[in-house]
């Protein structure tokens, strides 16, 4: 019983813990954020396929570094796959922030932005927590979606307005 206790006490810290980095990172970069949950709006299943590979590209280039090491014993072929995860961790943490935001706005749409983006990322990071539903299936998918959408963020045009009538 006390694993489980230990278990749920540590997701609860990585909720908040990740919650408050998703208010920093869209305070820090606003517009990029923003830029993301309108990505995510238009072109969801895209994103998840460009993360999807980008993330298995990532660590497909990450892990022979890894071997090496494991093979020669020599600890500096760790530390080009370890600068590699650690890139695939930024742009992913990137990604979250408007993943929670468009979350967020999909729970709350009243609600003020901030409060969105917390609450979006409470309940993606608690839904992650899950033993295997979280561990199997949401946790991959939030980490594509992540990823995908920062990627698409700079490659998709925003959709042109129409001008107002005359």
């Amino acid at each position: 019983m006390s694993g489980l206790l230990e278990y749920a006490l540590a997701v609860a810290l990585l909720a908040v813990f990740l919650s408050a980095f998703s208010v920093a990172t869209s305070g820090l970069l606003r517009t990029r954020t923003r830029r993301i949950a309108e990505v995510l709006d238009r072109h969801a299943r895209r994103a998840i396929w460009v993360g999807a590979l980008n993330l298995g590209f990532g660590v497909a280039m990450a892990l022979p570094f890894f071997a090496l090491q494991g093979a020669t014993g020599g600890e500096a072929w760790a530390f080009p796959g370890l600068m590699i995860l650690v890139g695939l961790l930024i742009l992913v943490g990137i990604g979250f922030a408007g993943l929670s935001q468009w979350v967020g706005a999909r729970l709350a749409a009243e609600s003020s932005p901030a409060r969105r983006i917390l609450l979006g990322s409470l309940s993606l990071t608690l839904g992650a927590g899950l033993p295997l539903a979280g561990t199997f299936f949401i946790l991959p998918l939030m980490l594509a979606l992540s990823l995908g959408a920062l990627i698409l963020s700079f490659l998709v045009r925003p959709p042109v307005q129409d001008p107002p009538p005359a």
